[in-house]
């Protein structure tokens, strides 16, 4: 893409009016934008690249129907401000921030190439020391994040992203601080309680806590400890622990049934990965795990050989070897395209007297940056005093892109037999 063919800006089509960018588009004089690769409810991500310095990045702008709402412009001023206030590798990094000319926020942020978790279970349930593995990683930007008093509230599969590394080995990036709350925020411009009105509810419905369903203002960072419960749940069964056809019977399965167990739906799986995860999914958050430290070292307490959790999977089910062989999703080796995908800036509205809207598509396929096409990271700062090292949650053999499925592997895997998740409640986020 070449300074000249990107000498447009957005503003020479706007004529004054708000307009998201195109193609060949140029922001703040210096960030070339190429095609869509994500839609959320609230704005779209592009790929494009650093004009003068060829580097590939990922630039998320604020829809223009949004832009207009005080209260969503500081929410995505906080996304960037929440996730680029976190060191950590396994958080997607953020590297400018500013308005269009035709008055919209945009982010710009690393482009990665690789597939969400969400994509990765769409074929199938994972190994016992796969999905311990990938919930481990995660686990240390959540450590980052609670230390430095900042609430995710939306962790899901569709916002971790795993990527393959040079030596094979997949590394886990948690994705979309949009919704994030600060325990510490004291910008009363940016603050939770003023950008979260009485009986909001901000998250996605089958990964939202108890105390979230009551009152999103007022949760803490165990309620991250539950979503990361219903992650790895999903990971080992295939399914949500809570799962319904519609959005108020779905709170009351939340709030009032008590979560089935992993071993009920997949017998194989040790009974010390079970309890774990039942700690995750206490209804009372003062018996969960104090916060993702906590749970990060649960899980790294656990045997992590791969011959202590044999037999995980249900009759019919099949692993990754035994897949038939056919087209890797993204990252076959020596594949020409890849997917990929950037957090995408989105809250979906829904209340409960409406339908709930239609999941967005995912993103398309595009030929990606080499390796190198990267911006180089800034300046690296002193981890957190709270923050324990990073060896705390890496497993001693770290767990391979082909073992999880992203490099070899068939298009689809058995799954045990459950109740198929209604997809309007799989990727919408809520305010009511």
């Amino acid at each position: 893409m070449s300074e000249g063919s990107a000498s447009r800006d957005v503003t020479e089509r706007a004529s004054g009016e708000l307009a998201m960018p195109q193609a060949g588009d140029r922001i703040d004089g210096k960030y070339v934008v190429g095609e869509a690769i994500g839609e959320g409810g609230m704005g779209i991500v592009f790929g494009g690249e650093h004009a003068r310095l060829r580097q590939a990045v990922a630039i998320k702008v604020l829809a223009p129907k949004y832009a207009a709402d005080g209260q969503c412009r500081a929410r995505f001023l906080r996304e960037a401000r929440a996730a680029a206030s976190l060191r950590s590798e396994r958080t997607v990094r953020i590297f400018d921030v500013g308005t269009t000319e035709s008055d919209l926020p945009f982010l710009v942020m690393e482009r990665l190439v690789g597939e969400s978790l969400e994509a990765r279970l769409e074929r199938g349930i994972l190994p016992v020391d796969v999905a311990l593995d990938i919930c481990g990683q995660a686990l240390e930007a959540l450590s980052e994040a609670h230390t430095r008093g900042l609430v995710h509230r939306d962790l899901k599969p569709g916002n971790l992203f795993l990527t393959p590394k040079d030596d094979g080995a997949v590394a886990v990036k948690v994705l979309d601080f949009g919704i994030a709350k600060s325990l510490t925020e004291v910008d009363a411009s940016t603050s939770d309680v003023s950008l979260t009105a009485p009986r909001t509810l901000l998250g996605s419905p089958l990964y939202m806590s108890p105390e979230q369903l009551r009152d999103a203002s007022g949760v803490d960072v165990r309620a991250d400890v539950w979503a990361m419960g219903v992650v790895l749940f999903e990971c080992l069964t295939g399914r949500a622990p809570f799962e319904s056809a519609s959005v108020p019977e779905l709170y009351a399965k939340i709030l009032n049934e008590a979560a089935p167990s992993v071993r009920s739906l997949v017998p194989g799986v040790p009974a010390a990965v079970d309890a774990l995860v039942a700690r995750c999914l206490e209804k009372d958050r003062s018996a969960r795990f104090a916060d993702a430290t906590e749970l990060a070292r649960a899980i790294q307490a656990l045997p992590r050989d791969r011959s202590a959790f044999v037999d995980t999977l249900p009759a019919g089910a099949r692993t990754l070897s035994e897949m038939p062989r056919g087209r890797a999703l993204a990252l076959r080796v020596g594949a020409v395209a890849t997917l990929v995908v950037a957090a995408v800036a989105g809250i979906t509205v829904y209340r409960g007297h409406e339908e709930p809207p239609r999941p967005t598509a995912s993103p398309s396929a595009i030929p990606q940056p080499r390796a190198s096409d990267s911006v180089p990271p800034t300046d690296s700062v002193p981890e957190p005093s709270g923050s324990p090292p990073a060896s705390t949650f890496a497993s001693a053999e770290p767990v391979k892109a082909d073992a999880v499925g992203l490099r070899d592997g068939g298009p689809t895997t058995a799954k045990p037999t459950a109740p198929r998740r209604v997809n309007d409640l799989k990727q919408i986020k809520l305010i009511e």
